[in-house]
Order: C-alpha cells, then structure tokens, then sequence
C-alpha cells in the first residue's frame, strides 16, 4: 500500500484529525510558511537593527521610514524615526489608548492624549495639527491716511492664522471672533488693532490674515462679508510680545479676497477648527475620520450687568489701623462681598475681602498705616477656576483688571481679551454681534487634559445664568466627527454623527476602498459610505463582531482581517467571511475572558506582498509580549505558526519587509538568498584554514549550532575549540571576512496518517520525502505511532543540492513499524538553508493482529 501525500494545507487542529481534516493538514508547527500552492516552507529569520531603551508599543510608517512608539527608559512613551542607522527621537508622546495615525495631503496624523499630532516632514517637529482659533484683540482710531471709516460708522475684523507645511499645504485656523469698530470721532479714520496670538504659536512660519467688513452707518450691524486687508508673517519679537500691532490703512475700494467663512463661501458654521481628540483616526476619499471623540472643557457665559448696572467698582470710607486684618467705621458693607479685591494706599497691594459685618471689612492682609475715613475702593471679580480678574474703570493687565465704565459689549470684550493676555489655562471668546447675543462669551480650556472648571462671582446675578457654573465637555464615545474634504485638519464644531447608541463606544474604524467599518465596543459592526457632513451614510452591517483584541484588525487586498467572538474573519463590501475554523479552538483558548493579557499584547499586519494576515498573540497568560503568531495566506488559504517575541511589528511598504521586535528592533531578512533564514549574526575574520578547522580571530558570541557563512558557501559549525570552529564539510573557505550566523527553530507536525484504514494495524515500511532546491545539508524527521512516548528521530541528507527537485528515502525504525497510525514530524535547526519541502509518500500494508 502506498499512500502520498502531496498537498500543504496548513494547520488544522481543531477538526477531527482521524476524519475531518484536509490531506496534508498539520496538528503543529513552527516558523513554516505555506506561501506557495502545496508547499511548505521556512519561513525568514530576523536580523537585529538597533535596539532601544525601552520596549517597543508600536511600529508607524510615514514617508518611507519606519516610525518608533516606544517606552523610552522605561517610562515615558516617545515616537521616533529612522535615521539610517538608528532611531531619533521627536519627543514625548503620552497616549493612555493605543495610538493609531493615518497619513493625509502627505503628512502624518497620530492620536495622543494631547490631541492629534502631526508630522509634515519625517525629520520634521511633532506638533498639533490644525491651526488654534483667533483670539481676537482691541482696537484705537487713528489719524492717518483717513481711508477706512467715516464718522458715525462702524465696522469689524476677524483675524485668520495659518502657514504653509513642508508639503506645501494651505493650514488655516477659524476666524477670530469679530472685533467691532465704531467711529464716532467726527472724521474719517484709521484703525490701529492690537490683535493677541494664541498661545500655541510659537513658530516664525506662521502669518496673519486681517480681513475687515465694509463700515456701515451705527444704527445697523456689519456684515460678516469680510474682505483681506492685509497677510503678514509673525516674527520672533512678535512672539515675545504675545500680539502683534497692525494698522489698517486700506480702503474698501483696494481690500482682497473674501475670508472663507463668509455667507457667500462656506459659512461660519465651518470654520476650520482643530481637530477633536480621538481615540482612533482613518482618512477616506480626502476626509480625516475621528473616531471615539472628546472636546475641551467649555462654559458659555453672558454677562448682563456693567458698571452702571450694578457690576463693577465702588468706594466707601472706613479706618485703617496699623498691622490690623479689620477696617473699622465702614461707611456702607451693603455691597461689599467676601474675595473682591480692596485697595487704599494704606493696604497691601492684592488684598482681599474675607469677611465683614455691618460696620467692618476684614482683609487678607493687615493695614500699614492707621487713617480715619480714608476712602476704599472694592472692586467685584470674576473667578476662572483660581484666577480671579477685578472690575475697573480702565484696563490694566498687570493688575487683572478689566473696564467695566462702559457699554455692555465692550466690557465682556475688556473681561475676554484680559484672560486671554493673563490665563495660562484658559483661552476666551466674543460671541456676540451687535444686540444678537449681546454680552456671550465662553471660556474654554487650553488643553483636552484639563478637568472641568468652575466659574463664580462677586455679583453672581451679572450673569444671565446666576453663577457658580462648572464647565462641561462632550464626550463622544459613539462620535463620528468629518474633517472639511481636502483639509484632513479642518474639523468644523458641527460635522459630527453618531454611530449605534451612546452606550457604547466605538472601539476601531478601519478604511476600504470604497467604503469603511466601524467596530463597537458592544460588538455591533457599521459600515459607512460618504465623506462630507451631507453624503455620510452608516448602517449596521453584523451584530456579533466583538474584538477580541483592538490592535488586531488589519487592511489586506481591501479586506479587513480582524478576530471577533466569531472568529478571525474576512471583511468586505460582500459581508463577513469566518476563515479560522481550523484553529479555532486554540485561538478562542487563548482569548478567553480571564486571559487579560491577550488584549493587552495582541497586534495584526497586513503583509500585502506576501498575501498574509499575522496575528500575534500570547502564548502564555503572564506573557507581557506576543510570543507566537498565527499566519494565514490569502493565496493558500493555509494557517501557519511563528515563534517569535514581539510587543509590535509591521510591513514597511517601501522596504516590503517586516519590522518587530521588543527592545530590540529586528528587521525581516529579505535578500532572496540563503542568508534570509537563519536569527543573529556575528562578523568575524578568518586566520586560517585547515580541512574542516577554521581559526578566526574571535569565536566570541558563536554557539555550536551555527553556520559560518562565506562568498556563498556555508557549513555548520559542529565544534569550538576556543577561536578554533570545527565544521561539518570541508569548503574552499579563505583567509579574510566571514560572518557567522544563528539557526532558528523549524518543525511541522502532520495529522495522523492512517491509510485510510483507522482500525486496521499496519506495517510500516518506507518514508519517502520530496524536496526542491536544495540548500541544507539534513532534515530531521521524528516517527511516532499512537503511542507517543517512545519516538524515534533520524537526520537524512539529500542526494546533492545539484539537483532542483529530488526525493530522500529513508526506512520506518523498527519500533514504529506496526501502528494504527503514524505521526510524522520534520525539523531542522541550521542556518542558511531553506526547506522547501513538497510532500511525503508512505509504504505499508494493512495486515492482521496475528502476523509477525
């Protein structure tokens, strides 16, 4: 009886291996690939390219390089860049999610704690991606030319910044809130504007755009048609200075183009503000994606009440008395409130009120000169979280103080630009025009990292809504928000959709050709089409597609690959394909819900010219790297294992080889030669040659094992005698550079061979292997039959690496012989050699329980 077995179907451990498995099906194996129809293979080694201070959480890539995530000394998370040689560092980059990045009007977009960063340049800064918001300013009338507004007229400005990146890319910012102008001087003027730059500018590429409305007559508002007067770029000695200076000279007649969110171009409701953060980022058809959202901490607020009405300033009489916290003899407490501000030249600057009664205000800080009827001046306050601004009848920066001796609009004005010049936390914004929304203004965090504030008051009742007030963000968890299509960092306050309920998050969005897949935390699977605000549609694509690990999924030939509670599946405008039902016990035993690390260490590539889908996984529960990875062949359709230590990895498009590593960063070896299999290498110079003995000057870092490697002939190094390397064959090795290099673990295991007659005994005869292109010098193959614990292991060696396609025979061992069935393993631990390894026949006959 003869049975071959030609076919390669990789593994399949969880069918019956006695009847429902593939011919050719494997029960294990190890570093074997099934890339080729029906043939197994070695799969390559790994050479180390750098190693760095810490482990690695994740390989990026963006302009040809790779792009480092790592926990830098072991404690701060740091990305990095290839410089060649090594990795150089753009800086910290703290993320509590696993960070995602996309690349986009050929830049590069990457989730942070801090928000979405961004790279123009490989060697380039990291910075935050978009534009801040104009803060607005203040304005004087100024004689000069006399062209820009008449007498009894007003107008408005709005202030754009942006720059140009590194791809020559137009990055713009929403418009500033309007600075209204009002020219009741009875000539013709200028307008000089004080205008703030926010904070994170701080770079000489960015510029100014001042665009202007034209002046209407006082009774009526103007419009928000605003039109360029001028673009200039800022200058070091402008960020010093925290504003610039500008005057406006220009006339209506000469203004330029109109800013882009007038009503007759996109609109003010698509200003293009920075983006959310997000956990998770995507770009399709021109448009950013982010996914599972949160805005800054924000309060809006309208202040009702000025000077004349009842918030602002006032004085009473009262005694001061030497190194006494009392003011005795106060003329009127009435209005007197615990925190506002008091000031006499008889009282320390920045004193507060802390308490009073009918005739006494106590102060913070004691008086330092006795006075009788000395005049006090109190002054209400606003508190920001634990910055206070006083009321005044001028505006003075240094002191907080803000004028409210004027009209309702200009003193929340007065309130907002003086937090904006002063607030190391918070920026503010007009919102106002004219009598719409007269006095509304919010403040708003500088950072997604600020928790919610509270603001409060002297006179709570100046508000429209009586303070204390805490601030409030919205967290998007379910939130889909849209860049403008062609601005990837243009995300207007309003283009945002909900995915599912509220009730559970979003926990991956990942981008097909036409279309694109959004997995929540429920495990409801949406698929999407449209890339504006009004072509958008989701609907519910599967109810049943849990991840079981987030950094899992991965894009290959425009599927999806990703592992759900159904299994590993295939996902496409055709629906959801489950491809793991060979393994898919042991994938399901090594996800289960008390393993928590397999979430943690988990990761999949996509490794598009080799047709594969790599899982990593853990091997073990304690494990903190993946240890092993399942490997599927899109080409094949064959499962396959790897054995490998890995926090992260990832196919590098332009290279088209693999990165991973942990500390250590390791590069797949891809030369398409015989160096491409083996693990570690060592340089070494050869001394001397004498038959199979080769001196070098240093054996150190060599094992036994190993091959040592020279102008294409290589031989497996079988003794070391201090620098003395005996080898296995005598080769025409010489005198001078040679390299040494490490073997890597190799096996496969097949399913039980039977015969197709499961019950009968048999008498084993002949194991015959097919091979082609011979570069080893042996494989291993291991006999066993159902009883397990008594194998028998045998080396067999071709016949010559002449010849391209060969058999090598070799006999049953005598205690394997009679079986029910036999288990056949081949192996091979030797570097630079490939095993391309095509088949097996095995000889017998069936025969009765009483034959010999």
């Amino acid at each position: 009886m003869e049975i071959n077995v030609l076919e390669a179907k990789g593994l399949q451990t969880d069918p019956n291996p006695l009847s429902s498995v593939e011919k050719g099906a494997l029960v294990s194996c190890t570093n074997l690939s099934c890339d080729r129809v029906n043939v197994y293979e070695k799969t390559r080694g790994y050479s180390t390219y750098t190693t760095l201070s810490g482990l690695v959480k994740k390989y990026l890539y963006f302009q040809g390089k790779t792009l480092a995530y790592y926990l830098k000394n072991g404690t701060t998370q740091t990305l990095a860049y290839d410089n060649g040689t090594g990795f150089t560092d753009y800086g910290a980059l703290p993320s509590s999610y696993p960070i995602f990045a996309t690349s986009a009007n050929s830049n590069f977009y990457v989730t942070s704690d801090s928000g979405i960063k961004k790279l123009d340049s490989v060697t380039g800064a990291l910075t935050s991606a978009g534009v801040p918001q104009g803060l607005g300013g203040s304005y004087t009338l100024i004689t000069a030319t006399g062209n820009v507004i008449a007498n009894n007229q007003k107008a408005a400005y709005r202030i754009v910044w942006g720059y140009v990146d590194a791809n020559n890319n137009l990055v713009l910012g929403a418009p500033s809130p309007r600075i209204p102008i009002l020219n009741t001087s009875g000539a013709t003027k200028d307008v000089q504007l004080v205008i703030q730059i926010p904070d994170d500018i701080t770079l000489t590429t960015y510029f100014y755009q001042v665009y202007r409305a034209n002046p209407v007559v006082n009774t009526t508002e103007p419009l928000d048609e605003m039109y360029m007067v001028n673009q200039i770029t800022l200058t070091s000695a402008d960020i010093v200075n925290g504003y610039v200076t500008f005057e406006d000279h220009v006339a209506s007649t000469d203004t330029g183009a109109t800013i882009y969110t007038a009503p007759s171009q996109q609109g003010i409701q698509n200003s293009y503000f920075q983006p959310p953060f997000a956990k998770d980022i995507g770009t399709f058809e021109g448009t950013n994606f982010y996914a599972n959202t949160k805005t800054k901490q924000v309060i809006l607020l309208q202040l009702n009440k000025v000077q004349s009405t009842g918030f602002g300033y006032f004085t009473v009489t009262g005694d001061t008395v030497s190194g006494q916290n009392v003011i005795i003899n106060v003329s009127s407490t009435a209005s007197v409130q615990i925190g506002q501000i008091i000031t006499n030249p008889n009282i320390p600057a920045s004193t507060v009120v802390t308490g009073k009664t009918l005739t006494t205000i106590t102060i913070l800080n004691a008086a330092t000169a006795t006075a009788t009827g000395t005049t006090l001046t109190l002054r209400d306050y606003v508190l920001v979280g634990s910055e206070y601004y006083y009321a005044s009848d001028a505006n003075d920066t240094v002191n907080n103080y803000f004028n409210v001796n004027t009209d309702l609009e200009s003193a929340t004005i007065n309130l907002v630009n003086l937090i904006n010049t002063n607030s190391p936390s918070y920026n503010s914004y007009y919102l106002g025009i004219g009598n719409t929304d007269k006095g509304v203004f919010e403040i708003e965090a500088r950072t997604f990292a600020q928790s919610a504030f509270t603001v409060s008051s002297s006179q709570g009742t100046a508000f429209v809504t009586n303070l204390p007030q805490t601030s409030q963000n919205e967290v998007g968890g379910n939130r889909l928000y849209l860049s403008i299509q062609g601005q990837p960092e243009a995300v207007p306050f309003g283009n945002w959709v909900e995915v599912g309920t509220a009730e559970f998050y979003i926990e991956r969005i990942l981008f097909l050709r036409d279309s694109y897949y959004i997995f929540k935390s429920d495990g409801s699977l949406f698929k999407g089409v449209g890339s504006t605000i009004d072509s958008i549609s989701i609907r519910l694509y599967n109810s049943n597609a849990k991840l079981r690990g987030i950094q899992l999924p991965a894009i290959l030939d425009n599927n999806i690959f990703a592992f759900s509670d159904q299994g590993v599946d295939i996902i496409n405008d055709n629906g959801v394909e489950t491809i793991s039902y060979p393994i898919e016990r042991d994938l399901f035993k090594l996800s289960k819900t008390r393993n928590s690390s397999f979430a943690d260490v988990s990761f999949g590539i996509g490794y598009e010219s080799d047709r594969k889908y790599i899982m990593f996984v853990n091997t073990l529960t304690t494990d903190t790297v993946a240890t092993q990875a399942y490997v599927y062949n899109i080409l094949t359709k064959a499962w396959t294992r790897w054995q490998r230590d890995a926090s992260y990895g990832f196919w590098n498009k332009a290279e088209d080889r693999l990165y991973m590593g942990t500390t250590i960063v390791k590069k797949e070896r891809k030369n398409y030669d015989v160096t491409d299999f083996c693990e570690g290498e060592v340089s070494v110079t050869v001394n001397t040659v004498v038959g199979k003995v080769i001196t070098v000057v240093s054996s150190a870092g060599i094992s036994v094992g190993w091959s040592l490697y020279q102008n294409g002939i290589k031989s497996k190094i079988t003794a070391i005698n201090g620098n003395s390397l005996t080898v296995s064959q005598s080769l025409a090795f010489i005198v001078g550079a040679a390299t040494a290099y490490e073997p890597m673990l190799f096996n496969f295991t097949y399913v039980p061979q039977t015969y197709g007659e499961l019950a009968k005994n048999k008498a084993n005869k002949e194991l015959t292997h097919y091979v082609e292109n011979v570069t080893f010098e042996s494989i291993t193959q291991t006999i066993n039959n159902e009883d397990q614990s008594n194998p028998d292991t045998d080396d067999i060696v071709p016949k010559s690496s002449a010849l391209p396609l060969q058999y090598i025979r070799s006999y049953i061992p005598k205690n394997q012989t009679r079986s029910n069935w036999l288990n056949i393993t081949v192996s091979q631990s030797e570097a630079c050699t490939n095993v391309e390894y095509l088949g097996y026949t095995l000889t017998g006959e069936v025969v009765s329980e009483r034959n010999k």
